[in-house]
């Protein structure tokens, strides 16, 4: 049987478990279930719970469609648990680190990461569950009414600031710092964090800012715009709150209200994310950020094997017309020939990789590093572990969430590491839990990793072989050419 460990909250008691050489607590409840009246409501406190609560097993998964990824568990709306692993519960002064899963802000569950052992042996590691897709980020005018300081729509931006609330006046109890948090993430969990930056009600909550693979740069709808969209869905789907999580998500989806994500123009949110960065009405904490060298052939992948496209030339011209518009489409695919790249799916992946991910993380890099400090990485492992079931005949590369295995052993998608990479993630891990203690990555054995500058571009390139400087990161992603370059997003 395994060892169990008790911890008070001020909610009442929990027990958790030793293995591997950490505590885990699993599943523990920071909000009350957003169901019947609290649905798209902000989130309330839960209650207290007599003796001690179970905390060996992960809460539900948040209401989700089917994905391409395995589901790492049963859904319920009960879902806004959180996951405490700290490797002594018994100090008060581990650097705490908040992570904030992928998936569009659609799919994906807290439940999937467990820390893999460099990480863990630093640092409490809290991974926190939110709402998903139409349940976190509806709006409507309604809505709006009922919350008119906040605004509709980011739901799961406002569970975030409730977990991190609970984890200030908790986590002592499970050996961390609340004066030394990290809220880091990938993905769409970057994306919140980023917006956790920009938000006026995140000040104070945390005190370092990782993200990992964010689209902080890519245009946000505004809150009119999406309530017009809440109003649609409003006419084809009625008693939007009573209706159960397990039929109103398949509903959605099947109407074809299938993209969602942050909205700006409530209190929340007051700006675009770049035009808080830029004007400096950001949460000013030191930031670690970056982006991974092939990020956008898992898309291009996916959309080969899974959904039978992106084969052919004008599949490819297709594809940038509907990403970016037809007005720059030419452009880029002139820039990015197929010829060049070898297939139509490595082009576009190309072109998308530095149009939607690189070069507008060198952006925000740019517009943050103004009013803190900012440290930039590519991660690069051309034959990182693959998390997905794609052929090998495709060359993945260091795609989106490549680094993953690096920080996090995946529940759903177990990855083998050479020695080589084994080095690469207590490399890693050395970095973000140095830059979790003190907002700086560099520790007395690592490579020396400046801050970002624009004059000088350093972005640090996270390599099994050895981790380096690079100082061509913009000319290698043509950011040159998408600095100049006009173009739309398609809309939700």
């Amino acid at each position: 049987m395994p060892h169990t460990v008790v911890a008070q909250t001020e909610y009442g008691a929990v027990r958790g478990t030793v293995a591997d050489g950490h505590v885990s607590f699993l599943g523990i409840r920071y909000a009350a279930a957003p169901t019947g009246p609290l649905r798209w409501r902000a989130p309330q406190p839960p209650q207290r719970w007599p003796g001690i609560a179970d905390a060996t097993a992960f809460g539900p998964v948040c209401p989700q469609p089917p994905g391409f990824a395995v589901q790492a568990g049963p859904a319920d709306e009960d879902c806004l648990r959180l996951n405490i692993f700290s490797p002594d519960p018994r100090r008060r002064d581990l650097p705490v680190m908040v992570w904030l899963h992928g998936g569009g802000f659609v799919w994906g569950s807290a439940a999937e990461y467990l820390p893999a052992a460099p990480l863990a042996e630093r640092a409490v590691i809290v991974t926190v569950g939110y709402r998903l897709g139409v349940l976190g980020f509806l709006a409507h005018p309604d809505l709006t009414a009922e919350q008119p300081h906040t605004g509709s729509g980011n739901y799961a931006l406002l569970d975030i600031f409730a977990a991190l609330g609970w984890i200030s006046r908790n986590i002592t109890a499970f050996g961390g710092d609340p004066r030394a948090v990290t809220l880091f993430g990938q993905s769409s969990g970057a994306s919140l964090v980023g917006a956790a930056l920009a938000a006026p009600q995140g000040s104070g909550l945390f005190h370092r800012a990782i993200m990992q693979g964010a689209t902080c740069a890519y245009p946000m709808p505004d809150l009119h715009q999406e309530q017009d969209r809440g109003l649609r869905l409003a006419r084809e789907i009625v008693d939007l709150r009573r209706i159960p999580a397990a039929e109103l998500v398949p509903a959605v989806t099947e109407r074809g209200f299938t993209a969602w994500g942050l909205v700006h123009g409530g209190g929340l949110l007051p700006l675009p994310l770049t035009a808080a960065f830029g004007s400096g009405a950001v949460n000013r904490v030191p930031v670690l950020q970056g982006t991974n060298r092939h990020d956008m052939r898992l898309e291009a992948a996916i959309a080969v094997y899974l959904h039978r496209r992106l084969k052919s030339s004008q599949a490819y011209v297709d594809t940038v017309t509907h990403e970016f518009g037809p007005s720059a489409a030419g452009q880029i695919t002139e820039t990015y020939p197929v010829g060049e790249h070898g297939t139509p799916a490595l082009a576009y992946a190309a072109a998308a990789t530095d149009g939607l991910l690189a070069c507008p993380a060198r952006t925000v890099a740019g517009l943050l590093s103004s009013w803190m400090p900012v440290y930039c990485y590519e991660f690069a492992d051309p034959d990182a572990p693959r998390l997905v079931p794609i052929p090998r005949t495709f060359p993945l590369g260091a795609y989106h969430g490549a680094e993953l295995p690096s920080l996090f052993r995946m529940r759903t998608s177990p990855a083998s590491l050479s020695e080589a990479q084994l080095r690469l993630s207590e490399q890693m891990a050395s970095y973000w839990s140095t830059f979790a203690s003190s907002g700086d990555p560099n520790g007395e054995s690592s490579p020396c990793w400046p801050r970002y500058e624009p004059g000088s571009g350093h972005v640090m390139s996270l390599l099994p072989e050895g981790c380096h400087l690079m100082t061509d990161f913009a000319e290698a992603h043509r950011c040159k050419f998408w600095d100049g370059l006009s173009w739309t997003a398609p809309r939700r």
